[in-house]
C-alpha cells in the first residue's frame, strides 16, 4: 500500500508548508508568552517580585488621570516586607493593550502615602508630564521630586 496517485500527502505543496506552519506557530507562542508576560510585569521596570502572582505582594491601588483625563496611569505598592520596617516601593505605570504594562516612575513612598492617611505627592503638568515626590531611601529620608514627561 503506497501512497495514492495525486493525494494530498505526497504534494510538495503540503511538505513546503509545514515548515512555515511551524514556524508561525512558534513566532505566534513567543509573542503570546511575551505579551502574557508583559500583562503582569511592566517593561523598564527595576524591581518587580517574582512569583507576584502567587504571593500578592502588589497591591493595586487605582487610576491616576491627568487634569483633561487624556492620560491614564496606575500606581501599585509592592508590600513584600516593606509592611514591617521599611518604605513601599510604588511603580506607576501605563497600559497599553499591544504592549501590555510600562513603568514610568519608581521609588519608595512612605507608610502614610501607602495606607492613605496622606496622598500621593504627584502634581501634573499637562496632559504628558508630571512631578511626583517619593522618599529618597528606602528606610527614611526627604521626599524627592522627579518631573516626567510621557512620550
Amino acid at each position: 500500500m503506497g501512497v495514492m496517485e495525486g493525494s494530498s500527502a505526497s504534494s510538495p505543496g503540503f511538505i513546503r508548508r509545514r515548515p512555515r506552519l511551524a514556524l508561525a506557530l512558534v513566532v505566534l507562542l513567543v509573542l503570546s508568552g511575551w505579551r502574557l508576560y508583559r500583562e503582569y510585569v511592566p517593561a523598564g521596570g527595576q524591581w518587580w517580585p517574582v512569583g507576584a502572582w502567587l504571593l500578592d505582594p502588589v497591591v493595586e491601588v487605582g487610576e491616576l488621570r491627568s487634569p483633561g483625563g487624556q492620560t491614564v496611569l496606575y500606581l501599585v505598592f509592592m508590600d513584600a516586607g516593606a509592611a514591617h520596617s521599611d518604605n513601599f516601593w510604588t511603580v506607576i505605570y501605563r497600559y497599553d493593550w499591544l504592549v501590555g504594562r510600562t513603568s514610568v516612575a519608581e521609588g519608595f513612598s512612605a507608610h502614610d502615602v501607602r495606607y492613605e492617611r496622606d496622598p500621593l505627592p504627584i502634581q501634573w503638568l499637562d496632559e504628558h508630564s508630571f512631578r511626583i515626590g517619593f522618599v529618597g531611601k528606602r528606610r527614611d529620608g526627604p521626599v524627592e521630586y522627579r518631573t516626567i514627561h510621557l512620550d
